[in-house]
């Protein structure tokens, strides 16, 4: 009688003494399984390997981009604070100096292009989530900064440079002797800079050692 369309019959060659599976189809499902569950393995193996040597990468290049912040930033910090010290070096001498500016000689904003690129690809779920989290919350304060130095820089292409030429005059008020509101604005804005620029140098230097820590812990 067959059932489901299947006889006794059909059954006989998978079945030994007993009808038990024979030991051979045993063995060669077992190679079956094997080979099958060794590839996943394998793949697997290879594929941590590549993440890792993907994420050794990134920390490296993160490493040197922080490091680049961390030296380079103090020559930015350092030329704020002078112009600010040589203002108010020149008021306390009861002078009228002109307002203090600062400008960039080289790249308005400073590199992220690495972190950008981490962020772009996808690199980022390969690192630890503290550590991305300190980063972001960095990188943020970075470009956040950049921004706001961009829109200063703006001001004094447009309203500083312009009258620097007619001397103080053109920047105090005559009626009262003092400097104009919207150049005293603009003369806070800088220390503001100053103030975030100081903050990022710190705040690089930290995070570049707990990215090399973080890379010698994965080699």
């Amino acid at each position: 009688m067959r059932l489901f369309g299947i006889s006794p019959a059909d059954d006989e060659p998978f079945k030994g003494r007993g009808g038990r599976l024979p030991f051979r189809f045993v063995a060669e499902l077992l190679v079956v399984f094997i080979g099958v569950y060794g590839a996943f393995w394998a793949e697997g193996y290879w594929q941590r390997l590549e993440d890792r040597e993907t994420e050794e990468t990134i920390l490296g290049a993160l490493g040197a981009e922080l490091e680049n912040l961390a030296e380079n930033g103090p020559v930015v910090r350092d030329g704020m604070a002078l112009a600010l010290a040589e203002h108010d070096e020149a008021l306390a001498r009861g002078d009228r100096p002109l307002p203090p500016y600062y400008r960039e000689p080289g790249a308005e904003t400073p590199s992220t292009s690495v972190w950008r690129a981490t962020l772009s690809s996808g690199g980022v779920n390969l690192l630890d989530p503290e550590l991305f989290f300190s980063l972001a919350e960095f990188y943020n304060r970075v470009e956040s900064t950049a921004d706001r130095y961009i829109r200063y820089n703006t001001v004094t292409e447009r309203e500083i440079l312009p009258l620097l030429s007619r001397g103080p005059d053109a920047f105090y008020d005559p009626g009262t002797g003092e400097l104009d509101p919207k150049y005293g604005v603009h003369m806070d804005q800088l220390r503001t800079l100053r103030n975030e620029v100081s903050f990022i140098v710190a705040r690089a230097d930290t995070l570049r050692g707990r990215v090399l820590a973080e890379l010698e812990r994965i080699r």
